[in-house]
């Protein structure tokens, strides 16, 4: 899914290609958009939309002109389903199956949610003055 870009004047642009500009930056050149850092990864894309949910993707570039001059292109990104006929998605396993939803989280063992820690009284920033006794305990009992 790469892209090239080229310029009769400027040559090979490809480096500067910008992915997912914000509208703030688009008559400035958007640094810090490019597509060899940046990728699709850091567009607006929801990989768990409905299935035939479209994304639209917008690549520009921008010569060495002054002003510099800028060309544009989309691309379509649309979410398919990802199992085969017959099959499907569940979100327990986060992968297909042919058996129902329902029916295989019935037999699934139950989920248990992680421990939960935390600080007394909110207190997760602790103040020690340099070569001061403390008096604060920074073992787990208080």
């Amino acid at each position: 899914l790469g892209v090239d870009a080229l310029d009769p004047e400027d040559g090979d642009l490809s480096a500067a290609v910008v992915v997912c500009p914000e509208a703030s930056c688009i008559e400035t050149g958007c640094r810090g958009h490019e597509y060899n850092t940046k990728t699709v990864t850091g567009c607006p894309l929801n990989t768990r939309a409905p299935v035939g949910t479209v994304f639209e993707v917008e690549y520009l570039v921008y010569d060495n002109a002054f002003p510099p001059e800028r060309a544009g292109t989309k691309r379509y990104i649309t979410i398919v389903d990802p199992c085969p006929t017959g099959e499907v998605y569940c979100e327990q396993i986060e992968s297909c199956s042919e058996v129902a939803c329902e029916v295989l989280a019935e037999l699934l063992p139950p989920i248990i949610p992680p421990p939960v820690i935390s600080f007394f009284n909110n207190q997760s920033d602790v103040v020690i003055v340099y070569g001061e006794e403390s008096g604060v305990k920074l073992g787990p009992c208080g």
